[in-house]
This record gives C-alpha cells, sequence and structure tokens, in this order.
C-alpha cells in the first residue's frame, strides 16, 4: 500500500483493529490524520458536517446500550444528540464516549469527503514535512510518557497505578478526622465569616481553565491516587483509571502526532480532547475547587476523580476543568490563615507539610507566613478548642 500524496488513504478500513498499534508502529495514521487536520482547517463547515453525520452512523451501529438508552439515534443541525424524552444529556455527537472509535469515523469521512467533494479534496496542500513535524512533536513536555504509554503491557499499566500512591495527596489518616473534611469546613467558616463568596464550579459564572495536574492534590472518594471505586466499562479492563489512562495516552498521542499542538482558547490540544475526556459541560466534566494560598494555588476535585488520576498516571502536565473559586481574591491570604487558624495544631501541621510539597519555600516566606499565622491563630481562641 503505497503513499498518492495528500490524497493518500487507508485502502480497506474493514481491517482496521485497535488503533494502538498504528499509533506504536508510526506508519499510517500519523500521515492520515494530517489529512484529516488540513480538511478541517481549509473546509471546516463541510468536513465537520460530514464527520458528525459518520460518528453518529458509527454510533448508530456500535453504540453501546446507554446511548440506545439516552438518545434517540438523530442529531441537529449542529452534531448535538437528540435525547430521549425525560433525558437531559446535551452530548455532542463527536463527543460521545465510543472507545477506539476516533479513527474508524475519522478515515471514513475522508473517504467521504474525497468521493463527494472530489476537487476540494484533490487542491488540499502538501503535506507538512514529517521530520519537521516529529521535531514539534517530541518538544512537548510528556511526550515520552505518552508514547512509551502506548506499549506498556498490562502488568505495567497496574504497576504504574500502584506508584500513584506515592503522589502528594491530603490523606485521611488511620485513626483521626479526614483532613480534606476538616479543612473544608474551616474555610467554609472562615469564608462566612469574613463575608467572603465562593463561585462553585457548576454554576455558570465558573471558568473553565487549563489546571497543572500535579497541584491537584485530593479527590473527595478516593484514598490517594492508586486508588479506583468505579467499574471499567470495558470488562476486561482491571479498573476505570487505568481504562481512562489508555484512552487519554491514545487521544494525546494522535493529536500530536496529527500536528494539533499548536495553541488554542481551551489549551495546548484540539478540541477533540476537551470533547472525548474532558466534557466541556458543567454538569458532565471535571470539576474543580482553587484553593488560593500565599505561594500559589492548590485544587481540590469535586467531580471527574478518575479522570484527574488517568491523567496522572500518564503523567499528562494539565487537565481541563470547570474552576469553582473565591469571587474575591484581592483578601485570599487572610481566607488562608484563617482557614489555617480553624485548624487543630496536629491537622494544620499535616496540612502545610503537603503544601510544603506543592511550593518550596524561602527562609523569608516561612519568616512571614508564620508570623501572619500566629497572629490569627493568637487572635482566634476556636484554633485553641479543636484537638
Amino acid at each position: 500500500m503505497g503513499e498518492k500524496g495528500p490524497g493518500y488513504i487507508f485502502e480497506n478500513v474493514g481491517q482496521m483493529r485497535e488503533i494502538g498499534r498504528y499509533v506504536q508502529d508510526g506508519k499510517d495514521v500519523k500521515q492520515f490524520l494530517d489529512i484529516a487536520n488540513m480538511l478541517e482547517k481549509n473546509h471546516p463547515a463541510l468536513f465537520n458536517a460530514l464527520r458528525n453525520s459518520v460518528a453518529l452512523d458509527w454510533l448508530k451501529n456500535n453504540g453501546d446500550s446507554a446511548f440506545r438508552q439516552d438518545f434517540t439515534g438523530e442529531m441537529d443541525e449542529h452534531g448535538w444528540l437528540v435525547n430521549q424524552p425525560g433525558v437531559h444529556k446535551p452530548t455532542h455527537v463527536t463527543g460521545y464516549d465510543i472507545g477506539d472509535s476516533y479513527t474508524q469515523i475519522t478515515v471514513r469521512s475522508v473517504e467521504k469527503f474525497k468521493e463527494q467533494y472530489p476537487e476540494k479534496y484533490a487542491s488540499l496542500p502538501a503535506s507538512q514535512d514529517i521530520s519537521q513535524k516529529k521535531e514539534q512533536v517530541e518538544s512537548v513536555s510528556n511526550y515520552d510518557t505518552l508514547r512509551t504509554a502506548s506499549s506498556w503491557t498490562s502488568e505495567e499499566w497496574l504497576g504504574h497505578h500502584r506508584e500513584l500512591r506515592e503522589l502528594p495527596y491530603l490523606r485521611e489518616h488511620e485513626g483521626k478526622k479526614d483532613l480534606y473534611m476538616s479543612f473544608g469546613s474551616a474555610r467554609y467558616r472562615a469564608m462566612k465569616d469574613l463575608g467572603v463568596e465562593q463561585v462553585s464550579s457548576r454554576v455558570a459564572g465558573a471558568r473553565f481553565e487549563e489546571v497543572p495536574t500535579e497541584l491537584i492534590v485530593r479527590a473527595p472518594s478516593m484514598r490517594d491516587w492508586s486508588h479506583s471505586y468505579h467499574d471499567p466499562r470495558n470488562p476486561d479492563e482491571p479498573n476505570a483509571v487505568v481504562e481512562i489512562g489508555k484512552k487519554m495516552a491514545r487521544l494525546y498521542q494522535e493529536s500530536l502526532v496529527a500536528g494539533n499542538a499548536q495553541t488554542t482558547q481551551e489549551g495546548h490540544f484540539d478540541k477533540r480532547i476537551i470533547d472525548e475526556i474532558y466534557k466541556k459541560d458543567r454538569h458532565h466534566g471535571v470539576n474543580l475547587e482553587k484553593i488560593e494560598g500565599p505561594r500559589g494555588p492548590i485544587y481540590f476535585v469535586e467531580d471527574g476523580s478518575h479522570r484527574v488520576a488517568a491523567a496522572k498516571l500518564v503523567a499528562l502536565d494539565h487537565v481541563f476543568g470547570f474552576v469553582g473559586y473565591q469571587k474575591d481574591e484581592s483578601n485570599s491570604d487572610e481566607v488562608w490563615f484563617q482557614t489555617l487558624a480553624r485548624l487543630g495544631y496536629d491537622e494544620r501541621e499535616r496540612f502545610l507539610a503537603l503544601y510544603d510539597q506543592m511550593y518550596s519555600q524561602t527562609d523569608e516566606q516561612a519568616t512571614e507566613e508564620k508570623k501572619q499565622l500566629d497572629v490569627v491563630v493568637r487572635d482566634n481562641p476556636i484554633s485553641s478548642i479543636i484537638g
């Protein structure tokens, strides 16, 4: 099967299996996705509408029972799936969780574009030089992990997942009150006393942001980042975090290979990453709470724990999510120290030990922060009562 310039396509779509082998071999997918990317840039209205239609056909033939239960099998003119009566689930047809189908759908979309618009297809610009693209891809900080993850064995996936327990985490210690709950309660009381409003991650005013993965330090129902409490959708996968991690590695690597590492308004990867993993929807996306500190923020997960853990598993340096934040951030230091003052001494020390893992501290910062905390603790009798 030889190359045919920009008009090159797979000759036998029916032989396609798991996308992983194409990514690992580094052969057809790279060039094919490059053509799809050019079509989207040069003929976005035509190609996106056609791709939506192909994706819907794929879902009708291969969609799981949840798809048939939630949707009518139709879509509107913008590509949004039409809900069954009583279902409220705004999902774009190309963003539905359809496993390893992305490449199959893209292949068929390009084929149909070539059939329906042969002149436009033939006028595509020459493909970008592969060596130049490879250099761009390898400049991405997490490329090595993404590349090697695609070839991990099942045992290696599980081993790397177990290693997540060593990452910084606001842990629940045996025989002690959960520090996550204690901190949340103390922060709520501090903000209430100071008259500071928190913008929820689930309201219209929440920010959809790119958040450094390493700064996310707690998920509500996980013991640590190596925990997984949801069953995987695929019964052959060991747990939900590994299952999502495999999907993340595949999608991000495909995006990089296709040359889509340019900056967009959502971040450094193409919109498909947002649609398929992070769901730009406040009720189905990753929801985070931002905690401002004197050296920088940390984040708690409100929803999307397994996706965050999976991002850590494949060493992604960021996630996308809806972020709840302190409405007036001008007094964030006051909220921080008032919150710490409402914790017991042992809880406060454990929390600060975690914060020190996230941000190094100069001697000058240590002196100033201790000074501010001592003043607030001295003036706050609550902290002397808490155990």
